[in-house]
């Protein structure tokens, strides 16, 4: 050990704590089987960190770089894999470099949601300080009377706004902090620890002060406005409440407003769901039911390929004995890992050679012999790998369908030869997959190349458990076959396979998350819709108390009252779903690359969103109505 870290640094990986850092020379030494293949030729990428001089900007360093990479592209002309070199600021790189290029987006309209759910509570609030103001206006009459200056009685009444936001903003925060760890769950898994720092820092803080101060200000300054413009004489000589149209006017354009806004977060959540149901029901190639994931690293026991090899077969027969199980296999890689390894350079036997500008990274991964049966899926043409296909044969491959078409879009690719890497040794294609996602769920045609594992030793490798029924129920016997096999070799990333999918960012993690958030955030706008709507209503009920008595008086009927009151608050909604639809239309789009087999405008979720809306407005105008249709006319008429 030559250096100990700051306290709280645990790297530069994102939601990952490590213990230590080594050279990267010391490589070789600590995974002897692959020594130094990471910087030979098939090396498909890697990542750097550094730190601007004083003065440079990230466009000169970017400029830098490329010129860099261009001498290095003149310098070795015979290096045919697709070299890009991409800086930005390490920020971006969260939580991987893969996906700086939409992770703002998606940040971007989740925060757009946060707002605008906010500005739906905002405007709710408002309108609750208006009929509090409205209650208080002969309070506030006497004051002035008095000799209460409008300043004065400003204050007051943004003070008690200012108050009731702080305390919402500390609810708000506790809130917070006990969903967050639950909203953690939601981070990928990995084999390594994850990061204790939960991001909860000072600055949360600040922030949530200064927006609920900001919230609090806004929300409670035009109706304190309104509420202070007295004309003190009437007032004070009329008792009676009555509808003031004015003020009754701002707060049926804030209900509008929290509707069209509300209806906004729920299309776009709607549009989330639609897209997480399209995507989970797409073709994978592969059955993800009854598969049991479990990793284990042989390189790091030091074995060698030899007694490596031999562990692995020795592994694989002990399971394939336990009752309920139909398969076992190991594979240097699962579909859907968040990491795989990947070659640039594939082409058919005999083409000519390409520039490094006409290759695409192809997933490519060594697997046994059962891999196929085990995964569930299809050989479409040629056949599977077998046990002859050892060290000491000639090399084979087995190549996903869209590869098959890329190389040779004329004829059938089964034993047709490919290079990788332009090596002197072609491979013989065995057998052709049908179309599957292995990597992305969101590419349909996918290009794969599978090796024997006999042939393309690894020691990292992943084993898949085809089970009868709930795969976990194998998962403690699977960890004491290891350890009588070997006690010292750590067996970990137990998990099922449709649990890999559900975390990978690569397939539905992210809509996952989004449909979580949004749908969280679309269920409290239209909550607070139909408060307001309910607000309004109440208040228009109570402010026409007599005006009910006397139509009563006169002989209305209890269906005539109910639609009296509940037309006015219905007809608001109706505006402000108009409106909000209108507002859909413009910020769906913006959406589009976020979204999967679902179209910005998708009629399915452009009816159901304000048939919700309209349905849930509608009860909550329909409580204050059926109030108002039980008034005792006579009561009512005595009191007046």
């Amino acid at each position: 050990m030559v250096g100990i870290t700051p306290p709280g640094f645990v790297g530069a990986a994102w939601g990952t704590a490590l213990s230590g850092f080594v050279p990267i020379t010391m490589y070789p030494q600590l995974s002897p089987a692959t020594g130094w293949a990471i910087f030979e030729r098939g090396s498909t990428g890697g990542f750097m960190v550094g730190r601007l001089q004083a003065g440079a900007t990230l466009a000169q360093a970017r400029a830098a770089a490329n010129l860099m990479m261009a001498r290095l592209l003149k310098q070795y002309p015979d290096v045919h894999i697709p070299v890009e070199i991409l800086v930005f600021p390490e920020n971006r790189s969260r939580p991987s470099p893969y996906v700086a290029s939409y992770m703002p987006l998606i940040v971007s309209a989740l925060m757009t949601l946060a707002c605008l759910v906010l500005a739906v509570a905002a405007a709710n609030v408002a309108n609750l300080l208006y009929a509090r103001a409205a209650d208080c206006e002969r309070d506030l009459a006497i004051r002035g009377a008095l000799g209460a200056s409008r300043g004065r009685l400003l204050r007051q009444l943004l003070s008690e706004s200012l108050l009731l936001a702080l305390a919402a903003g500390a609810i708000g925060t506790v809130v917070a902090l006990v969903v967050l760890p639950y909203l953690n769950q939601m981070v990928t898994p990995s084999d390594f620890a994850p990061a204790a720092d939960t991001g909860v820092d000072w600055r949360l803080l600040v922030f949530t002060l200064v927006a609920s101060l900001a919230a609090g200000l806004l929300t409670g300054l035009l109706p304190a406005l309104k509420a202070t413009r007295l004309d003190i004489l009437p007032l004070i000589k009329d008792g009676v409440p009555t509808l003031n149209r004015t003020r009754h006017r701002w707060r049926s354009l804030l209900v509008v407003g929290q509707i069209a806004l509300s209806c906004v977060v729920l299309v776009c959540a709607g549009l989330a769901v639609r897209s997480l149901r399209q995507l989970s029901h797409v073709q994978l190639g592969f059955r993800p039911d009854n598969l049991l994931i479990a990793s284990f690293d042989l390189d790091r026991q030091r074995y060698t390929a030899e007694k490596g090899a031999k562990f692995q077969a020795d592994l694989r027969e002990r399971v394939q004995a336990l009752p309920g199980v139909r398969s076992v296999s190991v594979a240097e890689h699962a579909p859907f890992d968040t990491t795989m390894s990947t070659n640039g350079d594939i082409s058919a036997e005999g083409a000519p050679v390409k520039d490094n500008t006409q290759f695409d990274f192809t997933p490519c991964q060594a697997v046994d012999q059962h891999y196929v049966e085990t995964t569930g899926m299809t050989v479409v043409q040629g056949r599977d790998f077998t046990a002859r296909d050892t060290a000491g044969r000639p090399p084979v491959v087995i190549i996903s369908s869209a590869l098959a078409r890329l190389l040779w879009p004329d004829g059938s690719a089964v034993g047709k030869r490919l290079l990788i890497n332009q090596q002197q040794q072609p491979i013989e294609v065995v057998g052709v997959l049908g179309e599957g996602r292995f990597w992305n769920l969101t590419t349909p045609a996918q290009r794969f190349l599978f090796l024997p594992l006999a042939q393309k030793y690894h020691g990292g490798v992943r084993l898949l458990v085809r089970t009868e029924g709930n795969p976990l129920q194998l998962a403690s016997t699977v960890e004491q076959i290891v350890r009588e096999i070997d006690p010292d070799l750590p067996l970990f990333g137990i998990h099922t396979m449709e649990d890999q999918m559900a975390n990978s960012p690569n397939a539905l993690m992210p809509l996952r998350a989004g449909v979580l958030i949004a749908g969280g955030q679309g269920a409290i706008a239209l909550l607070l819709a139909a408060l307001g709507v309910f607000g309004v209503v109440s208040f228009a009920v109570t402010r026409r108390t007599r005006e009910i008595g006397i139509r009563m008086a006169l002989g209305a009927s209890v269906g005539e009252v109910i639609r009296l009151v509940t037309s006015d608050g219905l007809r608001l909604v109706a505006i402000g779903l108009a409106l909000g639809l209108l507002l859909s239309l413009g910020v769906t789009r913006v959406l589009t690359s976020l979204l999967y087999g679902v179209s910005p405008t998708d009629t399915t979720v452009f009816l159901a969103v304000p048939a919700v809306v309209l349905a849930i407005a509608l009860l909550a105008a329909w409580l204050p109505a059926r109030r108002a249709a039980k008034i005792d006319p006579a009561v009512t008429l005595r009191a007046e």
